[in-house]
């Protein structure tokens, strides 16, 4: 069983130990379900981990476990304005899980808007329908604009996720930025103007896809384990392209 596993195995019984609940169907997916306090799982995830996570000295993967466990269940019942209000009430470096939360409800988001485009295109028949408000995305760019760089790289990858045209401005200023130990937080704008159609991205990635030994931090979205900043060039390069090859190309092959 993988580590991620296990911890949100003890995230789960920690949940119906504080609950009382005795059922595993009130926490088995993310579809509306009746129960009599809507956002009880919601709220007793948010408030043990992310709020107390850290002064309880939880460890990392049980933080992200409930994180995830909060971003799936919670998107659809309007648990995001509880997260977001939080933001703004937590210090600084304790915005991380706030932050991983909103991205992934940004993500599922963005991912229904494409469908819906789909759908009207006639190329699907079903498509859900995003939950979180325009609200969202301006609040994060304002708040990322005054972090510190560490704190930045946070916001961007929520950013990333949620593959709004408005974050652009934000990723290619990013990008224009002369200064070699912003190279973790210009490969997420890389990302970010590259999902975006923008070639600035693409070219920023090709350029950095050989022989860069940066680390890049907060590692989303890829799900490898090698964090040097040029295997995630190449492997955000296989995602854009549609594939899940990974196998390393130079640049001469990527141009």
């Amino acid at each position: 069983m993988s580590k991620h596993c296990v911890s949100l195995a003890f995230v789960l019984i920690a949940i119906m130990a504080v609950t009382g609940s005795t059922s595993w169907a009130l926490i088995q997916d993310s579809s509306p379900v009746v129960i009599s306090v809507p956002d009880a799982i919601c709220e007793t995830l948010y408030q043990e981990y992310v709020i107390r996570g850290g002064d309880t000295k939880k460890n990392t993967s049980d933080i992200q476990a409930a994180c995830d466990l909060i971003a799936s269940r919670g998107r659809n019942r309007g648990f995001w304005q509880v997260v977001l209000d939080g933001l703004g009430k937590v210090k600084e470096n304790e915005q991380r899980w706030h932050l991983s939360i909103l991205g992934q409800m940004l993500q599922e988001d963005a991912i229904d808007r494409e469908n819906m485009a789909r759908k009207d295109a006639g190329m699907i028949q079903r498509a859900g329908a995003p939950q979180l408000p325009p609200e969202v995305v301006a609040e994060l760019l304002n708040r990322a604009a005054k972090v510190r760089r560490f704190t930045q790289e946070y916001y961007a990858v929520a950013l990333v996720r949620a593959r709004d045209p408005r974050t652009k401005d934000f990723f290619s200023k990013i990008l224009k930025r002369d200064d070699p130990a912003e190279e973790s937080l210009q490969f997420h704008a890389a990302v970010g103007l590259a999902n975006l159609g923008d070639p600035a991205g693409v070219e920023w990635l090709i350029a950095n896809c050989e022989g860069v030994s940066t680390t890049v931090g907060a590692a989303w979205p890829f799900p490898i384990m090698d964090r040097n900043l040029s295997s995630r060039c190449q492997t955000a390069l296989w995602a854009l392209d549609g594939k899940r090859n990974w196998k390393p190309r130079t640049k001469a092959e990527w141009d």
